[in-house]
């Protein structure tokens, strides 16, 4: 892993994992940076071979590479560790391909700010035309398998779009899978640790056919899903988490 730039960070920050994202990444960290200052925004490229940190570096914003794929859990893991590590106290995450748009950060950290909480999770309108009846039924149903864990109901657990606060890191809340689960396992993982979810409505935004970037394969990560639902339960049951103090 190598560090292209570094500066010190201000207290709400940005991270964005990508893995070979394309033109739809480039419009987005357009305008992202439209939005938000360079020395606020951390890419991890997570092993591309498409010039995605080239792009991101080009833009004067902050850049981490992994020399090969490990997945974009360990991504977010790297990002949120190297933010915190800097002073940052909200760490928000969002897609590389413009899925979610970064008009919905000063709602997300004035969110963060106002609960406190560990997690707060962008909510896409589940009934919107545009998600597909595949993918709706799959976000309902792994989202409810997900709340009977944590014991507190969560929010659209298959999100990219979210803010951590940076005890996420210092708490070591972090689950061993570095893949696409990490996302639903962080969730849990914060519930029982007594941290707050909470939730911001956003829209349901799709780049154009071809471009979105996404690297989902549904029959393997849900296999991957299953293993992580049964492991946890294992570990956890359906026994409420210990209230925060």
């Amino acid at each position: 892993m190598t560090m292209e730039t570094e500066k010190a960070a201000p207290e709400e920050v940005v991270l964005v994992p990508v893995y070979r994202g394309g033109a739809a990444f480039a419009r987005f960290l357009d305008d992202l940076l439209g939005r938000v200052s360079p020395d606020r925004v951390l890419v991890v490229d997570d092993g591309s071979d498409d010039g995605s940190a080239e792009t991101a570096l080009a833009r004067g914003a902050n850049c981490v590479r992994f020399p090969e794929n490990r997945g974009k859990g360990a991504a977010l893991e790297a990002g949120l560790r190297w933010w915190t590590e800097r002073g940052a106290q909200r760490i928000a995450t969002l897609d590389a391909d413009g899925q979610h748009p970064a008009s919905v950060l000063p709602e997300l950290f004035a969110r963060a700010r106002e609960t406190d909480a560990g997690v707060v999770v962008g909510a896409r309108d589940l009934e919107s035309a545009k998600m597909p009846r595949a993918r709706r039924f799959s976000n309902r149903t792994t989202t409810a398998m997900l709340s009977a864990l944590a014991g507190v109901p969560l929010f659209d657990s298959q999100c990219g779009c979210r803010c951590y606060s940076s005890r996420v890191a210092t708490r070591g809340l972090f689950p061993e899978s570095g893949r696409f689960a990490w996302e639903s396992e962080v969730l849990v993982l914060a519930a029982r640790a007594g941290e707050r979810i909470e939730r911001i409505p956003i829209p349901v935004v799709y780049a154009p056919r071809g471009e979105s970037g996404s690297h989902i394969s549904h029959v393997r990560d849900t296999l991957r899903f299953l293993k992580l639902w049964f492991r946890l339960w294992r570990r956890f049951g359906f026994a409420r988490p210990p209230r925060r103090p």
